[in-house]
């Protein structure tokens, strides 16, 4: 299959296609789509920081460390994408293993999650323009009033433009997952309850992690 080939036949016909993409791995293909969502990764943090007015009152702070705060985000919106692809397929290859996975690393489970971000595109496309709703929040750092950190992420988080844009990029993950697990079947010659669980395990846990802290700031 040709790449656009691919990335429509990812969306309509998984299967086949991540079986197309496992036996004929273009890791350049990979990077394409794993860049797109890169970018997207960092305007959603750019909209997060804009959403969030910083009020200094400590001695010696000054506005430009908004700025610095703004580019380090921007950053890591950046390249955390690219270090989460090659952290979760190693994770997944070596998990794989205990189930008797005998596929390869690289290129064909690198390339095969690669491929399985394309949908987290179209999640934070929608979550963008829901943040772009988003309350604007005041932050006061003030060495009197620490606790209004935890104020202002409670007011952003229990915003409804902020919740459902963090329940569209959990579908996303969940889309994500599914097509990932065709590329555990394929690269790793697994059954797909094997694949699933392969996939599954982490993922149940990554989502224990991540918004069981984000409930737990309610409380």
């Amino acid at each position: 299959m040709k790449f656009t080939e691919r990335l429509t036949g990812i969306l309509v016909k998984p299967g086949e296609t991540m079986k197309d993409i496992i036996k004929e791995p273009r890791i350049e293909e990979a990077l394409v789509v794993v860049g797109i969502y890169a970018i997207l990764s960092m305007l959603s943090t750019y909209l997060v920081t804009t959403h969030v007015k910083y009020v200094y009152d400590v001695p010696g702070s000054t506005a430009g460390l908004q700025s610095i705060i703004t580019l380090v985000t921007l950053v890591f919106g950046l390249i955390v994408p690219f270090i989460y692809w090659l952290i979760v397929s190693g994770v997944l290859h070596l998990f794989s293993m205990a189930f008797g996975g005998s596929g390869k690393f690289y290129p064909p489970i690198v390339t095969g999650i690669g491929y399985s971000e394309i949908v987290k595109i179209f999640a934070i496309i929608i979550s963008i323009l829901l943040l772009t709703q988003a309350p604007v929040i005041t932050l006061e750092i003030s060495s009197s009033n620490l606790s209004s950190v935890t104020s202002m992420a409670k007011d952003l988080y229990s915003s409804p433009f902020y919740i459902l844009s963090q329940l569209v990029m959990v579908l996303g993950l969940l889309w994500s997952s599914y097509l990932g697990a065709l590329a555990i079947k394929e690269g790793e010659k697994l059954t797909m309850t094997q694949a699933l669980m392969v996939v599954g395990i982490p993922l149940v846990l990554y989502l224990i992690v991540s918004y069981s802290t984000l409930v737990l700031g309610f409380l």
